[in-house]
């Protein structure tokens, strides 16, 4: 059988146009340093900015809780923190692994590899137990 002979599956059109639209979200938070001075980052500019980091840095099987969830902390620096959870597209929410701050001031994530390590680590443990 020749590779032009076999079938290919059609295409989700409403999945290529998520992901059309989340490449043009990527690319305007990839872009985007802070929030023009004197601009605070709202509730849900900083759910943007830690969805995409999420996406990008630990991966697409982990969720960011929605902005009624956002938590305003009043701490230096003043940040929304969203929860996060890990999802597998056949079982739906698995549990919560941990949380995403995002600078409340510039709109940027606050996480570095430390963070980063330890949302991925939790993330496989958590995978590893609800595995059948």
């Amino acid at each position: 059988m020749s590779p032009a002979s076999i079938e290919k599956p059609p295409v989700d059109a409403d999945l290529a146009a998520r992901r059309a639209a989340f490449l043009r979200e990527a690319k305007r938070f990839e872009a985007r340093e802070q929030t023009p001075a004197g601009e605070a980052a709202t509730a849900e500019e900083a759910r943007r900015a830690a969805v995409w980091f999420v996406n990008m840095e630990i991966s697409t099987q982990v969720m960011v809780g929605a902005v009624e969830q956002a938590d305003y902390r009043d701490g230096p620096p003043p940040a929304w923190a969203f929860p996060i959870s890990l999802a597998f597209p056949h079982t739906g929410n698995v549990g919560g692994i941990g949380e995403v701050l995002v600078d409340a001031r510039t709109g940027k994530v606050l996480a570095d590899e430390a963070a980063k390590a330890r949302i991925k680590a939790d993330a496989h443990e958590l995978a590893r137990r609800a595995a059948p």
